[in-house]
């Protein structure tokens, strides 16, 4: 049985965004892969699929993960291998925790992988302290993008995104998109900042 290959997504750069490269050692473990050393590659569009569509929170989680993993790994990044920290809990939860392999259980935390701590949360600022567990090395990524182009408009039609409809939907998911897309292309210097802790 073949199925045609049919994208859901209406927005081609989607499949442009540089796929994220992970190792999972339980592969090689359970027997899915002959490979001890299998690289697999993690595209935005199979975090979507996770997640179910792509808006800021999820590029925002993606991003995040990118940068850690270069902050924390000299090579390819083990899934399961990291802890980390939120300060929301919105869909970025769900991209870092699929890339990073961290396992969840119905929403709870498990194993201490994910904490969630909401007390110093500020509109267009995220914190993500980021813990590699093998060696014990952590950094923190605070990405600052309230001020990009239109954020305040954005934020304003979010405060009501359940009853819009109209010029104002149409508006709020252009600006969804857009802002989505310059989280996940612009350079991290124009608007993350990371220390190592």
């Amino acid at each position: 049985m073949t199925a045609e290959k049919r994208s859901p997504w209406i927005h081609a750069w989607y499949d442009e965004i540089e796929p994220i490269r992970v190792l999972d050692p339980s592969a090689w473990k359970v027997g899915s892969s002959a490979d001890r050393d299998q690289v697999f590659l993690i595209h935005l569009t199979d975090v979507m699929k996770y997640n179910g569509h792509l808006c800021l929170g999820l590029a925002r989680g993606y991003r995040a993960a990118e940068i850690a993993f270069e902050e924390l790994c000299d090579g390819i990044p083990k899934r399961g291998d990291f802890r980390v920290k939120f300060d929301r809990d919105t869909c970025m939860v769900d991209a870092f925790a699929y890339i990073a392999g961290i396992r969840s259980d119905f929403g709870r935390q498990n194993l201490g992988t994910i904490e969630i701590d909401k007390t110093n949360a500020i509109t267009g600022r995220d914190v993500y302290v980021v813990h590699r567990i093998s060696t014990g090395d952590t950094v923190e990524v605070i990405m600052n993008f309230g001020d990009f182009e239109d954020f305040d408009e954005f934020w304003e039609l979010k405060e009501n995104a359940r009853s819009l409809h109209g010029e104002n939907l149409e508006r709020y998911n252009e600006l969804m998109q857009r802002l989505s897309y310059d989280v996940l292309t612009m350079p991290r210097e124009a608007f993350i900042e990371v220390r190592h802790l």
